[in-house]
C-alpha cells in the first residue's frame, strides 16, 4: 500500500476566469479570487446560482484551466491541479459511483486506486462499508440503494482513494432534510480518517457553516470575495479528533441548535442580500 499523502494547501492566486460564449464574446466568471486554504482544513464555498462556485472546483480539480485571456494562478501543494501526482477525489450531486459494479466493487476499484494491495482490498473494503452503516449492502447495485445510501457510498469510495484533495459539488442538493443531515454528520466522521484539505460547494447556509472550518462567500458574476468568515468556534470536534461517535453527534446536534450557527447564517444571510441589491436585484 501507498504512503498516505498528506493533505496539501490548495491556492487561487489572483485568478480571472471567463469563457467564449456562442457570439464569441467573453463571460467573465471570476474575478480576481485569492485565496488559500490550509492543509487538512475543510471550507465552505457559498454564492448565488451561476456565480462560479463550480468553476472554482473544476480548477482546483484540473478538469477546466486557465486559457490564454485568463489570468493568475492554481496550485495544489505546489503543483499545477492536473498533475498526475495530486491525488484527488471528486463527489457530485448526481452520485459519483459506477453503476455497473457493487457497492463493495465500487469501494475495491477505490482502493486498487490508492494502491491497497489485492490481499488487503477485501478486508479495507468491509471496512469502508461499515464505516458508512452500509456493510448489508455490500452486493447491491448503487441503483438498489436509497439517495442517502448513495451517497454515502460515494462518500466512502472518496476517502477510501487516499486523498489530499476532497472537492464536494453540492454532494447532498438533492436529499431531503432528515437524510441531508445525516449525510453531514457522515462526512463529518469520514473526514476525521484522513483529514484531506476538502472544499465544499452548497448553497444551504446552515450546511456551509456546520462543515467548514470557513465560509467563502462569492458575489454575482463575475465573482468575487464578498466575505471570508471563521465558522471554528464552537466546535469541538476540530480540536479533539478523537473525540467518539455518540459524543460528536450530540456536539453536532447542540451545535445545530445553538446560537452560533443562527448569527454566522444571518451575517452570511445579510451579505448576500446587500450584493442583491447592490447589483440592483
Amino acid at each position: 500500500m501507498d504512503r498516505e499523502p498528506a493533505p496539501c494547501a490548495l491556492v487561487f492566486e489572483g485568478v480571472d476566469k471567463g469563457f467564449t460564449d456562442r457570439r464569441s464574446a467573453r463571460v467573465p466568471v471570476l474575478d480576481t479570487i485569492d485565496l488559500e486554504i490550509a492543509p487538512g482544513s475543510c471550507v465552505s464555498i457559498l454564492g448565488p446560482s451561476g456565480s462560479g462556485k463550480s468553476t472554482l472546483l473544476r480548477l482546483a480539480a484540473g478538469l477546466e484551466s486557465l486559457d490564454a485571456q485568463d489570468a493568475g494562478l492554481v496550485s495544489v501543494g505546489g503543483r499545477p491541479p492536473g498533475d498526475p501526482s495530486v491525488r484527488s477525489a471528486l463527489v457530485f450531486q448526481a452520485y459519483s459511483t459506477f453503476p455497473w459494479l457493487t457497492a463493495e466493487q465500487n469501494l475495491a476499484l477505490a482502493l486498487k486506486q490508492a494502491g491497497v494491495v489485492k490481499a488487503e482490498r477485501r478486508e479495507a473494503v468491509r471496512g469502508h462499508l461499515a464505516n458508512v452503516r452500509l456493510l448489508e449492502h455490500a452486493r447491491q447495485f448503487p441503483d438498489r440503494l436509497s439517495g442517502g445510501q448513495r451517497q454515502r457510498l460515494a462518500f466512502a469510495c472518496a476517502i477510501a482513494r487516499q486523498p489530499e484533495l476532497l472537492l464536494l459539488d453540492e454532494p447532498m442538493g438533492a436529499l431531503d432534510t432528515l437524510t441531508r443531515e445525516h449525510l453531514q454528520l457522515e462526512l463529518l466522521k469520514l473526514r476525521r480518517l484522513l483529514r484531506p484539505t476538502t472544499v465544499l460547494v452548497t448553497h444551504d447556509l446552515a450546511e456551509a457553516v456546520l462543515l467548514g472550518e470557513r465560509v467563502i462567500l462569492l458575489s454575482n458574476r463575475p465573482a468575487r470575495i464578498l466575505l471570508d468568515l471563521d465558522a471554528a468556534a464552537g466546535k469541538p470536534w476540530l480540536t479533539n479528533p478523537e473525540m467518539g461517535t455518540e459524543t460528536l453527534e450530540s456536539k453536532v446536534e447542540a451545535y445545530r441548535r445553538g446560537s452560533t450557527l443562527l448569527s454566522l447564517t444571518n451575517a452570511l444571510r445579510d451579505a448576500l442580500t446587500q450584493d442583491g441589491r447592490g447589483n440592483g436585484r
